[in-house]
C-alpha cells in the first residue's frame, strides 16, 4: 500500500490522479489533516488517513500497514526539518519499505533559503536505513509571481 502525504494539495492530488489513471485498482492512501480535507479523495475511492507532520503519534498511526511512502515536503517553513523527521522516524518504526521524497535541486549547496531543511531531511532519510528515492524538484511555477513582484502588472522588468 502506498501513502501520499499532502494528498489534498496540488502535487498530492495530481500524483493520486496519475496513479489511479494508470491503475484504477491501485491501493492508494492519502494523508490529510482532517476528514473534510479528504472528502474529494474519498469520492475517488482513496482511503484517507488523518495526520499532521507536527503530531508524531498521528503520523505513526497513519503509517500502519504502509509499504511505500511519498513524503511531500511540508509547505510550512517554521519547523519543517522536525516535521519531516517525525514522518521518517514513524516510517522506520512502522516498517515502511520505501520513501520517495520531494526535495530541492542541490539541497546541499544552500542555493535557496529552503536548502538547509531539505538537506537535513535527505540526511535523515539516508540514515534511516529505509530504501529511498529523492526527487530534487526545481522551482514550482506557481511561485513565479512572488519573485516577479510588480513586473507582471506594470509590464516593466526590474533587472
Amino acid at each position: 500500500m502506498i501513502l501520499i502525504t499532502g494528498a489534498n494539495g496540488h502535487l498530492g492530488t495530481q500524483t493520486i490522479d496519475f496513479l489511479l489513471d494508470k491503475n484504477p485498482d491501485a491501493n492508494i492512501t492519502g494523508l490529510v489533516r482532517s476528514e473534510e480535507k479528504g472528502a474529494e479523495l474519498k469520492e475517488k475511492g482513496v482511503e484517507i488517513r488523518i495526520g499532521d507532520y507536527t503530531d508524531y503519534a498521528s503520523i505513526e498511526k497513519a503509517l500502519q500497514g504502509i509499504d511505500t511512502l511519498l513524503l511531500i515536503s511540508s509547505s510550512t517553513l517554521e519547523g519543517r526539518t522536525k516535521q519531516h523527521k517525525n514522518v521518517i522516524e514513524a516510517a522506520k518504526k512502522t516498517g515502511v519499505n520505501q520513501i520517495f521524497y520531494t526535495s530541492i535541486v542541490q539541497a546541499d549547496k544552500e542555493l535557496s533559503p529552503l536548502s538547509p531543511d531539505h538537506a537535513e531531511t535527505e540526511k535523515h532519510i539516508k540514515e534511516s536505513g529505509i530504501a529511498y528515492t529523492l526527487y530534487p524538484n526545481a522551482f514550482y511555477m506557481e511561485f513565479l509571481p512572488l519573485f516577479l513582484g510588480n513586473a507582471l502588472e506594470s509590464g516593466e522588468w526590474p533587472f
